[in-house]
């Protein structure tokens, strides 16, 4: 059986923090290996202040937890059907994690881990994002992955736990990204190659991008 690792690493910046174009390279600091963790992983999330790293087993169908401070695995959470995003909301003391194949979301207390809820979504729920701004959390899925011609993202009310919207979009969403206002996202359609921008407030495409990612997306963040 094989054995599956993180790899961790730390910035060095080898010239003066006032050089902006000064290289700085990640090395190899330490490696984390996650026992009996089968197949490819996924999305991870961290708790800064408990040092702690969650980690989507995808393949595994579990969400594993690894200490960072003690650099190893503490917990796996099996009983997942393709996990896939996940974030970790510290104000509100929880973990939001989203798997594809059975269409859910659930969310866990975060410091005990204990399952609080489940909320169906259509198959094929992915990347999450969490807007500190409106306490709402936005999740992919849809497409192809649920039998459609289009692609939705969810707008879930982090603080109830509730499903209080959708976003429609033209393909199942591959990449979600929120500006740091939280007024704007990005959502990445892989199928078609397209970043459609949706205005939060209305909860409408207000743009799309084709292509490469255009410099629109790197000057908005």
């Amino acid at each position: 059986m094989k054995t599956y690792c993180l790899l961790v690493g730390l910035l060095f910046a080898l010239a003066a923090i006032a050089d902006a174009r000064s290289a700085a390279p990640l090395w190899l600091v330490q490696t984390i290996p996650l026992p009996n963790v089968k197949g490819r992983i996924d999305h991870m999330d961290v708790d800064v202040k408990g040092k702690r790293l969650f980690v989507a087993g995808l393949e595994n169908g579990s969400v594993e937890v690894v200490d960072l401070q003690a650099g190893k695995r503490v917990r796996s959470i099996p009983g997942f059907q393709k996990p896939q995003g996940i974030a970790y909301v510290e104000s509100l003391n929880k973990v939001f994690v989203a798997s594809g194949d059975d269409g859910m979301l659930r969310v866990f207390r975060g410091d005990t881990l204990e399952l609080l809820d489940s909320i169906k979504l259509d198959l094929g729920p992915n990347r999450v994002v969490y807007d500190p701004h409106t306490e709402l959390l936005y999740v992919g899925y849809g497409g192809k992955d649920a039998g459609k011609d289009y692609g939705q993202v969810g707008v879930i009310d982090a603080k109830t736990d509730k499903h209080v919207g959708d976003i429609k979009v033209d393909g199942h969403p591959g990449e979600l990204l929120l500006n740091q206002s939280g007024k704007t996202l990005f959502v990445f359609v892989s199928a078609t190659s397209k970043v459609q921008v949706v205005d939060t407030n209305t909860r409408e495409v207000v743009s799309t991008w084709a292509g490469e990612q255009p410099a629109e997306w790197r000057r908005s963040l």
